[in-house]
C-alpha cells in the first residue's frame, strides 16, 4: 500500500495540507515547527511530538515513555557549565535585548 500524497485545501482563507493521516497543519505551524527544529536539531515531527507529549502529560494524560532517553551525565554538566561561566562576557547587551532578539521581538 503506497502513502497517499498530500493535498491542500483552503477554509475560511487557511490553508491546510490533507494526508490520509488525522494531522492537519497550517502553515504558520508547520513553519513554526521547522523553525524550532532547526534551531533544536530535531525534526519538525520530533518538535511536533515533543510539544503533543509535553501538553498530554500537563492534561494528566498517561503518555508511556516509548523513546529511549539517555541518562544525564551531571559531572560532564557541571564541568561544561564550569567552562561556559569561566569565560569573559563578550556580549554587551542586556539579557532583555538578548531574549527579545532570540524571540523575534523587535525593540
Amino acid at each position: 500500500m503506497g502513502l497517499t500524497p498530500p493535498v491542500k485545501a483552503v477554509d475560511n482563507n487557511q490553508e491546510f495540507r490533507y494526508s490520509s493521516s488525522m494531522t492537519m497543519l497550517s502553515p504558520e505551524i508547520e513553519r513554526l515547527a521547522k523553525l524550532v527544529a532547526a534551531q533544536t536539531g530535531k525534526t519538525a515531527e520530533e518538535v511536533i511530538r515533543d510539544a503533543v507529549e509535553a501538553h498530554a502529560r500537563i492534561a494528566g494524560v498517561d503518555v508511556p515513555e516509548a523513546r529511549q532517553r539517555k541518562d544525564i551525565d551531571l559531572e560532564r554538566v557541571r564541568e561544561i557549565v564550569r567552562r561556559v561561566t569561566s569565560r569573559p562576557l563578550k556580549d554587551s547587551r542586556s539579557p532583555k535585548e538578548i531574549l527579545d532578539e532570540a524571540w523575534g521581538h523587535r525593540a
